[in-house]
């Protein structure tokens, strides 16, 4: 396992930032348009693992650590791509849908990124954590869309006329 050191901080944070930003959008696109969700995590899953191994490469080396490390952490994600198609399987044999099959694959991948911070780096733990997090929140908020999405509508509408209407009479 890696250690963490404060040389290294900044590269592991920009890293975690850009996961968890591309792990937000994702669910945001789940939510909104579900079979474009489908094949954002398709795209999705290899950029992780490409950002997760450059990480672990880049610490390793200045910890001149053995290149098994990376070569297990290859493999390590190599498995994910091999679930995530045994995932997109079943999607395409229609079993379960592409919201269904988008949340399965963010599952997969907040495992395998915990994982990744027990074998190699441990702030990957932190984002697998927040990843499975993030998959049950928005699980939940596919159910109940409507009754957020209801209020949130009209508070807007209403905050619209009230601010146009002041506008106006403040012109005035």
């Amino acid at each position: 396992m890696i250690k963490i050191r404060p040389a290294h901080l900044k590269a592991r944070l920009v890293i975690s930032l850009i996961l968890l930003i591309f792990s937000t959008l994702g669910v945001f696109i789940a939510v909104f348009a579900p079979s474009f969700a489908w094949h954002y995590w398709l795209l999705i899953v290899p950029i992780f693992a490409i950002l997760c191994i450059w990480l672990s490469w880049h610490v390793a080396r200045k910890h001149n650590l053995s290149s098994n490390v990376i070569w297990h952490e290859v493999i390590h994600w190599l498995a994910l791509l091999v679930a995530v198609y045994l995932v997109s399987v079943i999607v395409n044999a229609g079993i379960i849908n592409y919201l269904a099959g988008a949340l399965f694959i963010l599952i997969l991948l907040a495992l395998v990124i915990f994982l990744a911070g027990v074998h190699f780096d441990p702030m990957f733990m932190l984002i697998g954590i927040l990843l499975g997090l993030l998959a049950v929140c928005s699980a939940l908020f596919v159910k109940y869309l409507i009754v957020i999405m209801i209020p949130a509508v009209l508070i807007i509408a209403i905050l619209l006329v009230w601010r146009f209407t002041y506008k106006k009479k403040a012109e005035e």
